[in-house]
């Protein structure tokens, strides 16, 4: 059979891949059922038309081998079978900002490591910055749902969960734009704090714990690249509270090409210990 698919006069064999004999199915958008096809090196005379969905005249779909082609005027992508979910896109969106860093993270590069159009996100989040809200929730989660009888304990636990992942830092200070999610941040470090000042002090605690931490985690993703290390295991091994090194420095010991994970502890604590006792004072 000839190739029934000729695109600005190539054929499918030669535009996207395909090897004569290779089975696949094609089928108007949505509206019939798929009719098999074999490739073959010959251009067609199907025309393309005869298989677009009114509504959507640019727009193919071509199935071959477990997966799902989506043709534009210009492009084709590769489509996985996959079942999307908030939760999937989220996992994936957390992958990439442990390997990559928050500016890899974008709506184009999830879509292309799950094998999707980028478009199929846009059914679960309008845009990057709800991408970007749910998975500063998800890296915050236990944060959120553990009780905290003091203000620096609060504080402490909630910058050791941004220290524990690449750009963590940057990535709650981009979501805490959302005021759902910073009013959650700060109805939490206000539970911590007696008297009428609760919600002004929590203010100016999560404002001093974001900025603080951001600029400790760039400390240490610099310290990191200078070193030779792996941000995301740098992370990865702060969040266990031990001194981040490569993986030779690990077991031979001779190297001392290490990240100090929380130096600056201390600094940070005491800072967040004035603003405990400021508000204190007040009440008294």
């Amino acid at each position: 059979m000839a190739d029934p698919l000729p695109i600005g006069g190539e054929s499918i064999v030669s535009r996207f891949g395909l090897a004569p004999g290779d089975r696949f199915s094609i089928r108007k958008f949505n509206t019939e059922p798929a009719r098999e096809a074999v490739a073959a090196s010959s251009s067609s005379s199907w025309a393309p038309a005869h298989y677009r969905h009114s509504r959507f005249p640019r727009l193919l779909v071509l199935y071959s081998a477990g997966t799902a082609r989506h043709l534009g005027s210009t492009e084709l992508t590769t489509v996985k079978n996959v079942q999307l979910s908030k939760a999937l896109i989220v996992d994936t969106s957390l992958d990439i900002l442990r390997n990559y860093g928050l500016a890899d993270m974008t709506m184009r590069r999830v879509s292309a490591q799950l094998g999707v159009a980028p478009g199929a996100l846009y059914w679960h989040f309008k845009n990057k910055q709800a991408l970007i809200d749910a998975t500063a929730r998800h890296v915050l989660a236990p944060w959120l749902r553990t009780g905290f009888a003091t203000l620096p304990e609060a504080c402490l636990a909630l910058r050791q969960a941004m220290l524990g992942i690449r750009d963590g830092a940057e990535l709650v200070g981009a979501a805490v734009s959302n005021p759902d999610l910073r009013d959650e941040l700060s109805q939490v470090l206000a539970s911590t704090i007696t008297g009428t000042n609760a919600n002004i002090g929590a203010t100016t605690a999560l404002h001093y714990v974001l900025g603080s931490t951001a600029i400790t985690q760039s400390e240490q993703q610099a310290k990191a690249a200078q070193a030779g290390l792996d941000p995301a295991a740098v992370s990865a091994q702060c969040t266990k509270g031990v001194e981040a090194s490569s993986n030779d420095n690990a077991t031979t010991g001779t190297s001392q090409a290490t990240v100090e994970c929380d130096a600056s502890s201390d600094q940070f604590l005491a800072g967040v210990r004035l603003i405990d006792s400021g508000l204190r004072a007040l009440e008294c």
